[in-house]
């Protein structure tokens, strides 16, 4: 943290950071159902870097996911412009895939098969949450 003190009584934090990671992105309640999601962008056009999501985040959807909650990434691959809903269970198996020593990143073709590609529109632009509905409804 750094902190500047101009006088005794007025200190103004100039930076600081947590000391622990956080959870994820964003977590609430629609239609009597916890949701609990992590945005992500990649730059990438044929794939999206499982380094951009982190352990920490696994383990807290994952935690959502046995408690029945809805857990998902939604991801931009932003050079494209296209965007996915990509559930917590689909996004598990890749992470494993990974941890057992297989491909590091999920392939674009592999979200066209197994996520849902969100379409953007005016309002609201991305509407993940007709996805929710449709899923868990």
């Amino acid at each position: 943290m750094k902190v500047d003190y101009p006088s005794r009584s007025s200190a103004v934090i100039k930076e600081a950071y947590y000391r622990t990671p956080s959870t994820t992105d964003f977590n609430g309640v629609f239609e009597g159902k916890y949701i609990d999601f992590e945005a992500k962008e990649t730059e990438n056009r044929t794939a999206f870097p499982l380094k951009n999501v982190h352990l920490h985040q696994v383990e807290h959807m994952s935690k959502v996911v046995k408690q029945q909650g809805i857990s998902f990434l939604l991801v931009r691959f932003s050079t494209v412009d296209r965007y996915f809903y990509l559930p917590f269970d689909q996004l598990k198996e890749y992470w494993d895939r990974m941890l057992a020593g297989g491909r590091k990143s999920i392939a674009l073709a592999e979200f066209e098969e197994h996520a849902i590609e969100i379409i953007p529109k005016y309002a609201p632009r991305i509407d993940y949450l007709k996805i929710v509905n449709d899923l868990h409804a």
